[in-house]
């Protein structure tokens, strides 16, 4: 409520100020007196309803006087231009100084061209701004993407190399179970070991191997499979797959789920 009155009092201020400049105004540019008064009014309704309504009334009287000065004057000057043609003898009856039609004509003229080039240059200069701001946008996000695309590209070849290395350790086991085996019994028992990809691999023993009882086979290849899965346990991979092999002829898998370092057998070992 307190914010309200002290507006209205403004306001009342305001127009008394308003009403001055209104009549002081009409002495060389009764258009602005014209708006100065009109304003001055407005803001006098408002002043009215405050502690210093004497002074919006005031404010108000000298609005009301501003604007009909300023309209008749106006409408004076109109008069004698229309009647006369804007000639200066025609301005000098009537007291009212004269405005050159030529003069003003040329000032608008050369206003007008100077409001175009100022336009022109502020619209070149908006769309250099906006194609800058384009060609900056468009540069960020090239490197963006070539950034993520290295990253990706990073990010795959190290995958690949780890992958390989991995499949490296695992294949590189079988110069190791053979050369046991060459110690202990004087032979190689693995013949390859195939990648399949996914940590999956193939294991394919000597023929020799199936010279032997199917409980000594079973337990061969449970040995070997421990070895390969605490290989594979040490880079990273707990759920290896292998799959075991007598002559190309499959004999069982390891159980890669439910414990990997276990051997599911085939019925033909049975």
């Amino acid at each position: 409520m307190e914010e309200l009155q002290k507006k209205k009092t403004k306001d009342a201020d305001t127009s008394w100020t308003l009403g001055l400049l209104s009549l002081m105004f009409n002495l060389f540019l009764p258009i602005v007196a014209l708006i100065l008064g009109i304003i001055g009014i407005l803001k006098s309704r408002s002043g009215l309803e405050s502690d210093n309504a004497s002074k919006a009334k005031t404010g108000r009287l000298m609005s009301i006087i501003g604007v009909a000065i300023s309209a008749f004057l106006m409408i004076v000057f109109m008069v004698i231009m229309s009647i006369g043609n804007g000639t200066p003898s025609n301005y000098a009856t009537s007291n009212i100084t004269p405005y050159s039609s030529s003069t003003m004509t040329s000032s608008e003229i050369a206003q007008s061209k100077a409001d175009e080039i100022r336009q022109e240059a502020e619209s070149k200069a908006a769309e250099s701004k906006v194609a800058a701001e384009q060609k900056a946008a468009e540069a960020k996000a090239a490197a963006d993407a070539k950034a993520k695309a290295d990253a990706e590209a990073k990010k795959a070849a190290a995958a690949k190399a780890k992958e390989a290395d991995f499949d490296n350790k695992i294949i590189g086991a079988k110069d190791q179970v053979n050369q046991i085996t060459q110690d202990s019994a004087g032979m190689d028992i693995i013949n390859s070991i195939t990648t399949k990809g996914n940590h999956a691999y193939e294991i394919d023993f000597s023929s020799a191997v199936a010279t032997v009882g199917s409980t000594e086979i079973k337990t061969l290849v449970n040995t070997v499979n421990q070895h390969l899965y605490k290989i594979s346990v040490e880079n990273g991979e707990s759920n290896p797959i292998f799959y075991y092999y007598i002559g190309g002829m499959k004999i069982g898998e390891n159980r890669s789920i439910l414990a990997p370092d276990e051997v599911k057998f085939n019925s033909n070992l049975n």
